[in-house]
C-alpha cells in the first residue's frame, strides 16, 4: 500500500522527497515499472495496472516515460541525499529521473456553460415586504447592541 502511494506520487510529480529507507525500497519498484512500460504489451500493461491500480499512471508511463528511456537498459532513477530531517534526525533523500521526463498535460477545452437566467420574478408587493422585513431586522439588531 505504501509503495503504491509513493510510486503514484513519484510518477505524477517526477520526484519525491522522503526518508532514505523508503527510497531504497521504492527504487527497484519504479525501475521494474519503467521496464514493463518499455515493453508496451498487453501483459505488461496488465501488470502495471495491477501494481499501480491507476489507469492514468499506466498510460502516463507508457506514453511519456517509456520513450525517454527506450535506449537505456537500467538506471532510470537516482537517489540524492538531502540531509537529516530537523525534527528527528532521520536521513532524507530525493528520488528523481536520471533523464529529464516532460509530462505533457492535455489541455482541457473550457466549455462555456450557458448562463441561467432567472425567469421567476417576484411581484412588487412581495419585494416591498422583503425590504420591510430586512429593515426591521436591522433595527432590532441595532437595538440589541
Amino acid at each position: 500500500m505504501l509503495l503504491r502511494k509513493l510510486s503514484r506520487n513519484f510518477f505524477e510529480h517526477g520526484k519525491i522527497t522522503t526518508t532514505i529507507t523508503k527510497i531504497k525500497v521504492l527504487r527497484p519498484y519504479v525501475e521494474k515499472a519503467v521496464h514493463l512500460a518499455k515493453r508496451n504489451t498487453e501483459g505488461s500493461k496488465n501488470m502495471l495496472l495491477r501494481s499501480s491500480g491507476n489507469k492514468k499512471i499506466v498510460s502516463l508511463l507508457i506514453s511519456q516515460v517509456a520513450p525517454v528511456f527506450q535506449s537505456r537498459q537500467g538506471g532510470y532513477v537516482r537517489i540524492i541525499r538531502v540531509g537529516a530531517r530537523q525534527a528527528d534526525g532521520t536521513e532524507m533523500g530525493r528520488l528523481e529521473w536520471t533523464l529529464p521526463v516532460v509530462f505533457e498535460k492535455k489541455e482541457e477545452k473550457a466549455e462555456k456553460k450557458p448562463e441561467i437566467k432567472k425567469t421567476a420574478k417576484t411581484s412588487p408587493q412581495i419585494e416591498s415586504k422583503i425590504k420591510k422585513e430586512r429593515s426591521v431586522k436591522k433595527v432590532t439588531a441595532k437595538q440589541a447592541k
